[in-house]
């Protein structure tokens, strides 16, 4: 089981792999959601019956930390705590920032992908 990702435009297009990849077995609470704006995340998060980053993924501290961060720092340290580099964070962090929807998957089959 791997860390994956993917980039979308689309919001439907986010919802329409989501639903794929939960047929062949990847469980809800391990895909993640991120977008520019958080009633967008909150929506297809809804829709997606996916999950955004909260503080059971980043901890009490990181939490605390990114109370006093900026937006991109934040989304750096979630996209870290999800096991990305930090090369890999900060380039995901700009893929959100521009507006894309950028869905994470944690324990993605062995040989599946998006």
């Amino acid at each position: 089981m791997t860390l994956s990702y993917m980039e979308y435009r689309q919001d439907d297009e986010a919802i329409r792999d989501i639903e794929h990849i939960k047929t062949e077995g990847v469980l809800p609470g391990d895909i993640y959601i991120f977008t520019d704006d958080t009633k967008r995340t909150n929506d297809l998060v809804k829709m997606a019956d996916a999950n955004k980053i909260g503080m059971s993924e980043t901890g009490v501290n990181t939490a605390i930390s990114n109370l006093f961060s900026s937006k991109e720092a934040v989304l750096i340290n979630q996209f870290e705590e999800l096991g990305f580099s930090r090369a890999e964070a900060e380039f995901l962090e700009k893929s959100v920032e521009d507006h894309k929807v950028v869905v994470v998957v944690k324990n993605m089959p062995e040989g599946f992908s998006f």
